[in-house]
C-alpha cells in the first residue's frame, strides 16, 4: 500500500493552560491554535494535550467561529482572531500576511512557524 505524503506550513497563534481546582494553570494540558494556510483540509487547527495524549482537528473558519470552540479561542488567546474569522465566514478572503500581521500587532513579531507532515491517501 502506498502512502503519499505532503508537507506544509504551521504558525502557532496561541496556547494557554486552564485552571486547575487550585486555581494554578494545569501546564500538562494546553490548547493551541495553528493556522495552516497550505492545508487545504482546513486552514485552522485547534488542538489540546501533550504528544501522545493530544487531540486535534483541523477546521475552517466556520467551524472554528462554533459556539463550541469558544472557550478554546480565549485558552490559546487567540480571541484577537475572531475578527478575522468572521470575514472569511463573510466570504471575504483574508491574506496570510494580514493574519501574521494580526498576530504581530497583539504579540510583537511574527508567530513561530514550524513545518508539519500530513499523510494522505
Amino acid at each position: 500500500m502506498r502512502t503519499d505524503y505532503r508537507i506544509i506550513r504551521v504558525y502557532h497563534l496561541g496556547q494557554g493552560y486552564r485552571n486547575n481546582q487550585n486555581s494554578q494553570p494545569f501546564l500538562g494540558w494546553p490548547f493551541m491554535v495553528d493556522y495552516t494556510p497550505d492545508n487545504k483540509s482546513g486552514v485552522f487547527y485547534l488542538s489540546e494535550g501533550d504528544t501522545h495524549n493530544g487531540n486535534g482537528c483541523f477546521m475552517n473558519a466556520a467551524r472554528v467561529l462554533e459556539p463550541v470552540w469558544r472557550e478554546h479561542l480565549e485558552t490559546a488567546g487567540t480571541s484577537w482572531l475572531l475578527p478575522i474569522l468572521e470575514r472569511i465566514v463573510g466570504g471575504e478572503t483574508v491574506p496570510e500576511r494580514e493574519i501574521l500581521e494580526a498576530y504581530a500587532a497583539v504579540h510583537g513579531a511574527e508567530p513561530k512557524a514550524d513545518e508539519m507532515t500530513i499523510y494522505v491517501g
